[in-house]
């Protein structure tokens, strides 16, 4: 009977490595700690530098679609800077150019109703807001592969949400509004609740665990869902022309310990967890 629950457990484990939901350690202590997670990046299970490294799935983590946008560097794991750890998500936008490529994932659990992710963001430190928009970070609504909301923008940053009335959301909570300082590693959490029907839908923010966005009665278009993540490079031009007030040099978005739940996740100091001691913060 032992070594029949032994040989058990041991298919099962291998079945679960198989799948991609085999933990190594390196998540993130939440992502083994609580099962409402239902997604962890696992930047840390990533070879450094490698465009390789976004295609297994690990532990919560269906693995991903990149673009290498002309190079095998964009998007890449580095090892310098990090919030937390020992790996990050480096996403470049080269020296006069609209943007450098995406990153791109499902959740292993699926479509939500209601998710809660948590990203830590930090831009270079000769970062330059485009005159139009800059787009980073976004959740999948469906297979459609349309966008719907991020945090961080020309607007400085801005909750900005597609197929929904409104659909651009200020911080309208615990003002005075929060702008992001270039080489500043920042806690950006978001609550999206879709509408099942009229204005059921609900839209919440919180920079550094205050809150500064509280939006209910929120009309998201019905057909659209949760269901993934999409991280792009993005930097807008005017019709793709980068020349005259929008030059700019090649310049770093970084992204680090990103959490998706069906409950409310909170920033890692919240956690008692102590950050990596800020580093590499000079542009390349």
């Amino acid at each position: 009977m032992i070594r029949m629950i032994a040989t058990l457990v041991g298919a099962m484990l291998s079945f679960m490595a198989s799948v991609g939901w085999a933990q190594t350690g390196n998540e993130e202590v939440i992502c083994r700690a609580d099962p409402n997670v239902i997604y962890c990046d696992n930047f840390e299970d990533r070879v450094a530098g490698s465009p390789g490294f976004v295609w297994p799935a690990t532990y919560k983590n269906n693995g991903y679609n990149a673009s290498a946008a002309g190079s095998l560097v964009n998007p890449q794991v580095v090892t310098t800077p990090t919030f937390s750890g020992n790996r990050a998500l480096q996403m470049t936008t080269p020296a006069n150019s609209t943007g450098g490529g995406y990153l791109e994932t499902t959740w292993p659990a699926g479509s939500q109703t209601t998710v809660y992710i948590r990203v830590y963001s930090m831009r270079s430190s000769n970062y330059i807001l485009s005159p139009i928009a800059v787009k980073g970070f976004h959740t999948l609504p469906n297979a459609s592969n349309g966008l719907f909301s991020y945090l961080g923008g020309s607007w400085n940053p801005i909750l900005f949400s597609y197929k929904a009335s409104p659909d651009t959301l200020t911080q309208n909570v615990n003002l005075p509004a929060v702008t992001v300082t270039p080489g500043q590693w920042y806690c950006f959490e978001v609550r999206l609740t879709r509408s099942t029907g009229g204005t059921n839908g609900t839209v919440e923010g919180w920079i550094d665990g205050i809150q500064k966005w509280s939006y209910p009665n929120i009309a998201f278009d019905t057909n659209d869902t949760y269901s993934g993540l999409l991280i792009v490079s993005y930097w807008n031009c005017s019709n793709g022309d980068c020349s005259g007030a929008f030059q700019h040099p090649e310049m770093y978005h970084y992204y680090d310990n990103i959490i998706a739940s069906t409950n409310r996740i909170g920033c890692l100091q919240q956690q008692g967890v102590v950050p990596t001691a800020p580093s590499g913060l000079t542009v390349r």
